[in-house]
């Protein structure tokens, strides 16, 4: 038996609460991190499942990448006929794109309000 081993295991012999104690705080510090580790995995797929179930799956998924959009590809986007959100409820729900512009989405209430009201 080497010294380094002798001497650990004389120590943890003689202190046999502080060793258990320890062992115990060390196992219940693991158990936590796997605990809070898997409620948090469980919270973030029941939110995306809530999100994909309220708005549908994404039919289009446009991406910028490390540069971004430019203003110019962000207005064209924004302006794009048809079902860009998602296929979920589309015959029943209307969707604005806040990157238009202000009178863009006010002609576009107008709009609504005379096929709703009548003209």
């Amino acid at each position: 038996m080497t010294l380094v081993r002798f001497t650990t295991l004389r120590h943890l012999s003689r202190a046999k609460l502080r060793t258990a104690l320890t062992v115990f705080g060390l196992a219940l510090g693991v158990a936590l991190y796997v605990a809070i580790r898997l409620c948090n995995e469980s919270v973030d797929a029941a939110f995306r499942d809530s999100i994909t179930g309220v708005s549908g799956a994404a039919t289009l998924e446009v991406l910028g990448g490390e540069a971004g959009f430019d203003e110019i590809t962000l207005e064209t986007v924004a302006a794009t006929p048809g079902v860009d959100f998602g296929a979920n409820a589309t015959g029943r729900c209307v969707r604005f794109a806040y990157t238009s512009s202000m009178a863009e989405l006010e002609e576009a209430a107008r709009r609504i309000g005379r096929f709703v009201c009548g003209p």
